[in-house]
């Protein structure tokens, strides 16, 4: 037996001249995947955190020379020097950030929660210094009706100096006026929200119940539906339920795609338009409540999907055309052979019975058993 290699899935990454840099999802690591060759590569563990640390990081921004970070499961934002190659840490006074978004405002980023609980950081980038601002939080206390849940946004968009977003599984929409640090709140509709996107000047919102799309007006906050429920678009039946996670923009085109892998929707007119079927490409763990794809990057005239719930990094042309797809894993066999180490001793301490764990998988952990008993 060999030693196996470990699969990397990706929630955000930054694009330089030659590489797109991201932390993995299902342990302690920064790579890189190479532009020209999509060869991917191991750079480094990421300081004073677990090395089978899942989530540690949800949102990454490239400020000169540095990589910022921002945490999910954790609560420490990473700067790494692309140019020394070495890393700073900053620990946030909180358990686990969980941030859903950053807002670039200025010299400053604002970090916001992804949960009702959780808290606004603005990170100054001059000083690389984080502070609370309170006053959101108690802006939220104060004007948000909390008991649908505990999620407070899945995005957050900005507009002249305000940030804008939906309140998860509500009809309102809630803006932070950053000047004088208060939320304002609209009742635009009855329907249960989840995003709020900005492409080419226009918001578009989706649904948490069902897969419409509808287009928000600043200027009133009218609410106008785009398009109907994809189950039925083109007289085409889903067999499951879903909604969308993403809109984004390609080349002054705008797309939406679903949670699960279904494919990419094109917007004409008042109409979504399925441009490809991207469950043609991947096999996806259905049980993973991710979408199967968070991270898309448009490098020269590719999209480049990364991997959140399928194996596979998939490359398209600017119209949406199959290019090809590549396996997205560790190739440092160093690196693989110290996880499945740590993993197995870990398992053993926990339950010295031979069963399969999720993380490592019965194939992996045998492997790594006849592995350190060579």
């Amino acid at each position: 037996m060999g030693i196996n290699k470990w699969p990397l899935r990706v929630l955000d990454a930054v694009t330089t001249k030659d590489y797109i840099w991201y932390s993995n999802q299902t342990f302690n690591g920064l790579f890189r995947t190479s532009i020209e060759t999509l060869h991917t590569e191991f750079v480094a563990f990421f300081p004073d955190d677990d090395l089978l640390a899942t989530g540690l990081h949800y949102k990454c921004f490239l400020y000169g020379e540095y990589l910022i970070f921002l945490p999910w499961l954790s609560n420490k934002i990473h700067l790494y020097n692309m140019n020394s190659g070495k890393f700073s840490v900053i620990e946030l006074d909180c358990d686990r950030a969980c941030f859903s978004d950053v807002v670039k405002v200025d010299d400053y980023l604002l970090l916001f929660p992804f949960f009702s609980s959780g808290h606004l950081y603005k990170f100054d980038l001059k000083l690389m210094h984080a502070v609370k601002v309170d006053a959101f939080n108690d802006s939220v206390k104060e004007n948000i009706d909390l008991s649908e849940g505990a999620i407070l946004s899945y995005s957050y968009c900005m507009c002249d100096k305000k940030v804008f977003f939906a309140v998860a599984d509500t009809g309102y929409i809630a803006v932070w006026d950053i000047a004088k640090e208060v939320i304002e709140t609209m009742h635009v509709t009855d329907e249960r929200l989840n995003i709020l996107s900005v492409c080419g000047g226009r918001y578009f919102v989706g649904s948490s119940s069902d897969s419409v799309l509808y287009e928000l007006n600043l200027s009133d906050y009218s609410f106008k539906q785009i398009c109907g429920d994809v189950h039925t678009i083109h007289g085409k039946e889903s067999p499951i339920p879903y909604y969308w996670s993403f809109v984004w923009e390609c080349n002054g085109r705008v797309f939406a795609n679903p949670w699960n892998a279904d494919g990419i929707y094109e917007l004409d007119e008042n109409d979504l338009i399925k441009r490809i079927e991207l469950s043609d490409y991947v096999v996806f763990d259905e049980n993973v409540l991710f979408p199967v794809f968070m991270c898309w990057k448009i490098v020269s005239d590719q999209v480049w999907i990364f991997p959140c719930r399928t194996d596979c990094l998939i490359l398209l042309d600017d119209n949406m055309e199959f290019v090809r797809k590549k396996p997205l894993e560790c190739g440092d066999l160093s690196v693989c052979r110290e996880l499945d180490s740590i993993a197995v001793s870990r398992i053993m301490q926990d339950n010295p019975v031979l069963v399969e764990n999720p993380s490592l998988g019965i194939e992996r952990y045998l492997n790594a058993i006849v592995m350190e008993n060579k």
